[in-house]
């Protein structure tokens, strides 16, 4: 009977890993000359105000790109290790994370070359690199490219990640050494995921309690912390409910329709955590 169980396990785990699908949670093409377009221009609901943004160069300009326009900066002397290009988004209730992007450097203003990829969960996290993520960008779209690139599990369910493409060398394009004329584009950024429905994927908090759960309307939400806000994801990424709160146990009644759903809570401390809900 164990062993007719586990087979069962594993069919329906593999019959869920077939069907999942795939989903965009941000995506940035920069269509147009205009700076909003740091934003992302195809995004799920917790990736509106995500953003993409150099670290330590110059002021940013929106130039010619792979396709329609790109994110052009310069001063990139001295920095290796360092000056980066970066984006910041949210994975909440998303894994299987990939990473997509393409890097240029400029020909008669030759820009950096070596780039690698790195993580950090939150801003007062620690850059991690990704493993597979190393850049050698010329003075096209086509050679400094990652496509689809692997997000480590560390990267899942979080509610602020932040990727870089770090400098690893002063070394330019055409093999000289970088100076402050010298420029580098970032365009066609994409991250994408698919929705975390499997109890031991997601990173449940067990000092976040939603009672009764299930439920039929009303609810409570309980922490260890005073929480701050409260905050309910649908099992698309929508926001379908948001609270703030002042105290470590709050009531909820949103009127949500039958599913399954992710309470998100931030506490005082600035701590996110997830659980899950499901109303019937």
């Amino acid at each position: 009977m164990k062993r007719i169980f586990t087979i069962l396990s594993v069919l329906v785990l593999s019959i869920s890993a077939l069907f999942a699908q795939t989903d965009t949670l941000a995506m940035w093409t920069f269509p147009t000359t205009s700076f909003s377009d740091t934003l992302p221009d195809f995004h799920n609901e917790m990736n509106v105000n995500s953003y993409v943004f150099a670290e330590g160069t110059s002021a940013i300009l929106m130039k010619n790109g792979a396709t329609t326009q790109a994110v052009q900066a310069t001063d990139w002397q001295d920095g290796a290790n360092t000056k980066s290009w970066q984006l910041k988004a949210s994975t909440t209730a998303y894994g299987d994370l990939a990473l997509s992007v393409k890097l240029t450097a400029g020909g008669s203003n030759p820009g950096p070359r070596d780039f690698k990829t790195q993580y950090k969960i939150g801003t007062s996290g620690t850059w991690t690199d990704v493993a597979g993520g190393s850049l050698t960008v010329m003075n096209d779209w086509t050679t400094g490219v990652l496509s689809n690139l692997d997000l480590p599990i560390e990267c899942e369910n979080v509610s602020e990640l932040f990727v870089r493409f770090v400098m690893t060398s002063d070394t330019a394009q055409n093999g000289s050494i970088v100076v402050s004329s010298g420029t580098s584009k970032i365009d066609d950024v994409l991250i994408t995921g698919t929705v975390l429905s499997s109890v031991n994927k997601v990173k449940n908090d067990y000092s976040l309690v939603v009672f009764p759960n299930p439920t039929k309307g009303i609810f409570y939400v309980e922490s260890n912390e005073n929480i701050e806000s409260i905050k309910i994801y649908s099992l698309t990424g929508q926001l379908v409910f948001s609270k703030n709160a002042s105290t470590n146990k709050e009531q909820i009644n949103s009127n949500l329709t039958k599913g399954l759903y992710f309470v998100q809570t931030q506490d005082i401390n600035k701590i996110v955590k997830i659980t899950k809900l499901i109303v019937q």
